[in-house]
């Protein structure tokens, strides 16, 4: 795992009750891990040379599959994780990390997976933010960022929307698919990476719009700051997780605050009052008293520097057409209408804790300088 990607795992493992991982166990001893299918090869405008940039193309040559003659690289692989892992071990007994077998189902859903991608090729709206990225380069791969190679004689004519987009648009469809099969939200980590997904959400109204289901979103009700883990150990995050009370409580009035705004009223305006209200009576000052504790507190003063990160939540309410209902519209949305796998992995990721399915919460999680 990279530094930057392992800072922001654990600061969002204590402002949040629940965080997906890859495992990297099963990543590496994957014994199909070289079966995914893999984006088509780019090709320079001389005809010269062949790239083939994506993620899935990286796994061929590494992993046990690749090394299993060599067991010293195996053993340097199991040294580099274990660690981490066994110092990670209470979280993941507590079901407060939850490892995923990531491999496997982009495998059951590599299909859908192309599918998203094809359309992704033809978006403007997501090209335009890969090309002019607002913080961080988007992500290409787990723990990478950019390094979107480009020849000297550029693309071979008729590609070159391909190789702007598609390692970032295959990242990004792969994460929302395991988002959606692990039951989880997925939360952007940058600014950048929240424009893609809100695309992605756009894209989803604009879908749901042909059945006469109308998504509206409120892009940011309230934006918190919170002290952000720059140096933080595996067993400093334990300890900060078992002991420091102000963060049990801003985890509690977070959960809390999330239950009260699906249940605001349906009509957009009022939701949005409401949903308005509800964060800042009951989150910004858990988020006051967060701070404040981190500034009287010796050990994580030395963990938070200067940096901050900012929790922006918003808001997405659905309206639906008079024949839905009496219906809930998420059953109704995700298997009677024909919509795209991308955009019901969308909607799922939004609207999943919702039982009617007509309001959702979007929280975003982002560094800032």
């Amino acid at each position: 795992m990279g530094p930057d990607a392992k800072r922001h795992l654990f600061t969002s493992l204590v402002y949040y009750p629940t965080v997906v991982i890859h495992d990297p166990i099963a990543t590496w001893f994957d014994a199909a891990r070289e079966d995914p299918q893999k984006p088509p090869d780019l090709v320079a405008g001389d005809r010269k040379m062949v790239v083939q940039s994506s993620e899935v193309a990286n796994l061929e040559g590494e992993g046990y599959i690749a090394a299993r003659s060599d067991l010293e690289r195996n053993r340097k692989e199991l040294a580099r994780v274990l660690p981490w892992l066994a110092d990670l071990a209470p979280l993941i007994k507590n079901c407060v990390i939850v490892p995923v077998s990531q491999w496997r189902t982009v495998r059951q859903r590599q299909s859908a997976i192309f599918s998203a991608l094809r359309h992704d090729l033809r978006d403007d709206d997501l090209r335009n933010v890969i090309l002019n990225p607002i913080d961080l380069l988007p992500p290409t791969r787990d723990y990478l960022r950019g390094m979107m190679l480009k020849p000297n004689v550029g693309w071979k004519p008729g590609t070159e929307r391909r190789a702007e987009v598609q390692d970032v648009a295959y990242f990004l469809n792969k994460t929302l698919c395991i988002a959606d099969r692990s039951g989880a939200k997925y939360v952007p980590s940058a600014a950048t990476d929240a424009a893609l997904l809100d695309v992605k959400v756009k894209r989803l109204g604009v879908e749901l719009k042909r059945h006469s289901l109308e998504l509206k979103i409120s892009a940011a009700l309230q934006s918190v700051k919170l002290p952000f883990m720059e140096d933080l150990d595996a067993r400093t995050l334990v300890s900060i997780r078992d002991n420091e009370e102000s963060f049990d409580d801003w985890r509690r009035e977070l959960r809390n605050a999330i239950r009260l705004i699906e249940s605001s009223p349906t009509d957009l305006d009022a939701f949005v009052s409401e949903a308005r209200d509800v964060l800042e009576d009951s989150l910004l000052p858990m988020a006051r008293e967060v701070a404040q504790n981190v500034a009287m507190s010796t050990t994580l003063k030395k963990v938070t520097k200067e940096r901050v990160a900012e929790l922006t939540i918003g808001a997405g309410s659905l309206v639906a057409a008079a024949a839905l209902v009496s219906q809930p519209i998420a059953a109704a949305a995700t298997l009677g209408l024909g919509i795209s796998a991308a955009a019901r992995w969308v909607y799922g990721m939004m609207f999943r804790a919702s039982p009617s399915g007509s309001k959702a919460v979007m929280a975003k999680l982002v560094k800032r300088g």
